[in-house]
């Protein structure tokens, strides 16, 4: 009976991880499309676009598309950036004018430092070790059986 509870455990695990990975795949395929895109307004063609006079505000990855914001958001530069990119993966929106604050700064107001984003620790460490625990369990669980 706890062998057949642990295989049922085991082959659980095993569907989340299976799952998790095409879903870490299609966050790799959105940031692709989203670095594609950022150099391609930000970079390569800025100059073209501002004399289109399309401004693009932000761009941001969403669960299965890449949000990018206009201004002025209207029928003829949303089909100019679709034609462009593509309507599969990307969905324009609206932008809004990010406008700074004023920098007096509060009593007691904790300063923003710079902090990095390099997560060192990535999905693949992740799936080596809990591959290796899953079958480390196994290996005992199977000389446990036989002994």
């Amino acid at each position: 009976m706890k062998f057949k509870m642990f295989l049922a455990i085991l082959v659980g695990l095993c569907f989340t991880f299976i799952s998790t990975v095409h879903a870490y795949a299609q966050t790799e395929d959105i940031l692709k499309k989203q670095k594609e895109i950022d150099d391609y307004v930000f970079v390569q063609h800025q100059d073209e676009l501002t004399e289109k006079g399309i401004t693009v505000t932000h761009t941001a990855p969403l669960e299965d598309t890449v949000e990018i914001g206009i201004i002025p958001y209207n029928e003829e530069n949303i089909s100019y950036l679709y034609d462009i990119f593509g309507e599969e993966q990307v969905t324009i929106v609206e932008g809004q004018q990010a406008e700074l604050m004023n920098q007096t700064t509060l009593q007691g107001e904790p300063s923003v430092s710079e902090t990095s984003n390099d997560n060192t620790f990535s999905m693949t460490s992740l799936f080596i070790i809990a591959g290796s625990i899953l079958l480390l369990g196994s290996y005992l669980l199977l000389k446990k059986k036989k002994a």
